[in-house]
């Protein structure tokens, strides 16, 4: 995981985590899909589903930006 420490000009660390995060969580709950409920996906869905966590959570940051901005504009 020594790549998560590196730097450099082309993705930020937090995009790297971000993206390490969402693939140990998608490969525990496939492996806790396949020890308790008897069912396998192919790795395309799990592929799948990775991208849609690091999308989900970079639009989250995005929206969560834009709030702060519209809301610090609208309190006295």
């Amino acid at each position: 995981m020594d790549w998560l420490e590196l730097k450099d000009n082309v993705s930020s660390s937090t995009l790297r985590r971000l993206v390490a995060q969402a693939t140990v969580y998608s490969i525990w709950w496939e492996r806790n899909n396949r020890l308790h409920n008897s069912i396998s996906t192919p790795p395309t869905v799990t592929c799948k589903k990775i991208d849609r966590l690091v999308g989900n959570a970079i639009l989250a940051r995005k929206e969560r930006k834009n709030m702060g901005a519209t809301t610090h504009d609208t309190i006295p």
